[in-house]
């Protein structure tokens, strides 16, 4: 069984690997952004963002029933 003493050693030692790649530029500039997300910005758009809403044609359906007898 694992000791509480492993467990933080655990912790720690990926925090600090963690800060190591950011400082030393490990992978692309923006790479930890995502983990600290921005208060008040939008990543995706919110409503229905065309002119108008979708139209579905349906007059075909009466066809496609069966006829009545």
């Amino acid at each position: 069984m694992l000791d509480i003493t492993t467990i933080l050693w655990l912790i720690a030692g990926f925090g600090f690997l963690l800060a190591v790649g950011a400082l030393l530029g490990a992978g692309t500039d923006p790479s930890l952004t995502g983990l600290f997300p921005q208060s008040g910005a939008r990543d995706w758009p919110h409503g229905v963002q065309e002119t108008d809403v979708p139209r579905f044609a349906v007059e075909h359906l009466d066809a496609l029933r069966p006829a009545a007898s």
